[in-house]
């Protein structure tokens, strides 16, 4: 009968850590804020498609701007040299 005694003693919690927790616990209003904040983040599975689709094709515009590549690594070689 005793051990279970020592061991309830030892789980309790100090009244520094209780004080510290209830510090850091953020007000209601901020954690209703931020569930808003994450309602209006999460996107359907169509605006989801769209962006995919969006990507893609600014993907493509990139690669076709990428392609004049050459006049830019020598002015950077000039720069280089400079």
């Amino acid at each position: 009968m005793n051990a279970p005694k020592k061991v309830r003693q030892k789980t309790t919690v100090p009244p520094i850590l209780t004080q510290s927790i209830s510090v850091s616990q953020p007000p209601s209003e901020d954690s209703e804020v931020r569930m808003r904040k994450l309602s209006t983040m999460s996107l359907n599975e169509d605006q989801l498609g769209s962006i995919k689709t969006i990507n893609t094709s600014l993907g493509a515009v990139l690669d076709s701007e990428q392609k004049p590549e050459k006049p830019l690594s020598a002015s950077s070689d000039k720069l280089n040299t400079l």
